[in-house]
């Protein structure tokens, strides 16, 4: 039994650690997810590369299309002009240079996403100089620990109400103090799923 109340206490006093990490980790994403989702001159960027898409497919039947498949940025890289820049620096320069105003704004509206990036330069196997970017946080990653986290709460719950049951002294420190420590923990670790639920459902959305 004393085994139990260790690992009932050791959870009590570690527990908090873990959700302010994982609740920063989740807000951070879920305005990523919500920038792309309110963004007013997103719309705009991907028109651009629609129009030049399009441009680009004249005469083929891929030369008035409507829309594309997200998949389709990826390939972007792959379109180079004579000097070997690809078909990304026209568009950007487009949008950076020639519409000002509402680059600027675009800027404004995905900076949560821009802070998430990791960035560093590396070498490709020919010795240049490439910058190499991830996500900081990736939200498959925390989905994992937070279920992880609440099922040892779970866990963890019903062995204190099980030690409980055994306890006949009113004024032991265990009995008078973890009833109220873990009704705290199933408030914060309900409030986190449902964080995590509403970043899910939006990322979901989003894709």
């Amino acid at each position: 039994a004393y085994q139990q109340r260790i690992d009932c206490w050791c959870f009590a006093m570690s527990y908090k650690e873990q959700h302010a990490s994982y609740h920063t980790a989740l807000t951070d994403f879920l305005q990523v997810v919500e920038c792309f989702q309110e963004s007013e001159m997103l719309p705009c960027l991907l028109g651009i590369i629609l129009a030049v898409g399009n441009f680009l497919n004249g005469g083929t039947n891929r030369g008035q299309a409507d829309g594309f498949d997200i998949e389709s940025l990826a390939k972007l890289e792959g379109i180079k002009d004579a000097t070997g820049k690809d078909i990304r620096h026209f568009i950007f320069d487009l949008f950076l240079n020639r519409m000002n105003e509402q680059s600027s704004q675009f800027m404004e509206e995905i900076m949560p996403c821009m802070v998430n990036m990791n960035r560093r330069i590396s070498k490709d196997s020919d010795g240049v100089e490439k910058l190499d970017k991830s996500a900081k946080i990736a939200f498959e990653d925390f989905d994992l620990c937070v279920t992880a986290l609440h099922s040892d709460f779970v866990a963890k719950h019903e062995m204190m109400q099980m030690i409980l049951s055994y306890f006949e002294d009113p004024a032991d420190p265990f009995k008078m103090q973890m009833p109220k420590i873990y009704s705290e923990a199933k408030e914060k670790l309900d409030e986190l799923l449902s964080l995590k639920d509403t970043a899910k459902e939006k990322y979901g959305q989003l894709l």
